[in-house]
């Protein structure tokens, strides 16, 4: 099972749960997050997964502590780009591992509205809302974006 509009593989990993511990930062209209997906291999001596992200800045990934290496693959005009994350160990069918990503978004992550104080009704602060559908959840973290893929969330912001 594949999505076109996704880089991630499904069918070798599925996320079970994402939690997120989230700073937003108004004055550069940024979010800096550390992500901790658990996930699940679905065949044996998996050590490569995949996620979606578009113009993230990633600064470390881990794998159930351990430091893993991770490159940015080729920009895609709409899908972003590929998050590819080597394991320092091989994982089998049934494992789970989680995977916590320290990363920071774009002044323009398509999933982010910001509105200055002006734009609100009070006048008073500025606001923040966030719209993933149909693909834009990946410029705001990285993850398995497709339909297909459901887990429970823990965030804290």
């Amino acid at each position: 099972m594949s999505d076109p509009c996704s880089f991630s593989s499904v069918s070798h990993f599925l996320t079970r749960h994402l939690n997120l511990a989230l700073h937003v930062d108004f004055s550069r209209h940024v979010i800096r997050g550390v992500l901790a997906l658990t996930v699940e291999a679905l065949q044996d001596r998996l050590h490569a997964l995949t996620l979606d992200c578009r113009d993230l800045q990633v600064f470390s990934v881990k794998a159930n502590g351990q430091a893993a290496r991770f490159t940015t693959g080729p920009k895609h005009t709409f899908k972003g780009a590929p998050l590819e994350i080597t394991l320092p160990f091989d994982l089998s069918r049934g494992q789970h591992v989680i995977v916590e990503v320290t990363y920071e978004t774009s002044p323009t992550a398509t999933a982010l509205q910001w509105l200055s104080p002006e734009q609100t009704a009070g006048k008073e602060k500025p606001y923040l809302f966030s719209q993933c559908q149909a693909h834009h959840c990946r410029s705001m973290i990285p993850c398995q974006d497709t339909p297909s893929v459901k887990h429970t969330y823990y965030a804290q912001v």
